[in-house]
């Protein structure tokens, strides 16, 4: 009862919680507890934001293990070439045992490439999660029509000609990755192991027939050289082309998933490019 009234509080959904107040007069602290409850709605609000805060740290720690993995690979892959061009230096450049090395270069290079391919696209899903957990947590808030086209202006005065639909953000407060127009991530983690790939796989092809054309045939030196790469250029490019297939097959599915896994209330996230 309080001055007449009564007053009901409903705490059978609610959470027993306390607050510490403290003040110090004289030399002496004066400490008091203050018990209250939480609200249901509160309570099942703190569950959710824990829940999401724990997905940050997952999503960031999967990151940073991704980021290793591709570098280690890379290292690696590096190592493998310089080891590889040693021995040919060594055994010859158009011997068999030099020819056979160079198809175990193609068929390594091609793992290497698809395992790249596959840390990228999870990698991507990591962000794109980060983007829609930050954006619930109100990390990050959407710009405005008239913020969107001043940014999009002021990248078209150094030369940028595309827009992210999925970069439309701002009052950033985590350190979500802007799509910079110079991808180096493609270029040492996907364009480089596909090239490998696919030259390693024409160089092969090449000497492999430059060799049965000097044991089986009479030919010329220019006449099995010509051969030879002609046919290593057509291997290669073929190659070339299947690598670039998987590469747009596995960006068109990973653009579809998460399209479809999309929260309904994340508002700033997009799939596209602008040209601006």
């Amino acid at each position: 009862m309080l001055n007449g009234r009564r007053i009901e509080a409903d705490l059978i959904d609610g959470k027993r919680s306390y607050t510490d107040l403290v003040a110090e007069k004289n030399s002496e602290v004066l400490g008091i507890k203050i018990e209250h409850w939480s609200p249901k709605e509160q309570m099942e609000k703190n569950i959710r934001e824990e829940h999401l805060l724990h997905s940050l740290r997952i999503c960031w720690e999967h990151i940073r293990h991704i980021e290793t993995q591709r570098l280690q690979l890379f290292y690696f892959q590096i190592i493998i070439i310089l080891a590889i061009f040693s021995t040919g230096y060594v055994h010859g450049f158009l011997s068999v045992f030099f020819t056979l090395i160079l198809f175990f270069l193609s068929i390594f290079s091609l793992v290497v490439y698809l395992c790249n391919l596959k840390w990228n696209a999870v990698l991507s899903e990591y962000v794109t999660t980060i983007q829609w957990v930050s954006e619930k947590l109100g990390l990050i808030k959407k710009m405005e029509d008239e913020e969107e086209e001043n940014l999009k202006l002021e990248l078209k005065k150094i030369g940028v000609k595309k827009f992210y639909k999925y970069s439309s953000f701002k009052d950033m407060y985590i350190p979500i990755p802007a799509p910079l127009s110079i991808r180096v991530h493609e270029v040492a983690f996907t364009l480089f192991p596909r090239i490998i790939t696919a030259s390693s796989f024409a160089f092969a092809n090449g000497l492999l027939i430059y060799c049965i054309l000097a044991y089986f045939f009479n030919l010329s030196v220019i006449n099995m050289g010509i051969i030879s790469f002609v046919y290593g250029m057509i291997t290669g490019l073929g190659m070339w082309h299947y690598c670039g297939y998987i590469l747009k097959k596995i960006k068109q599915e990973s653009v579809i998933y998460k399209k479809a896994r999309k929260p309904k209330d994340v508002t700033i996230w997009d799939v596209g490019v602008e040209e601006i």
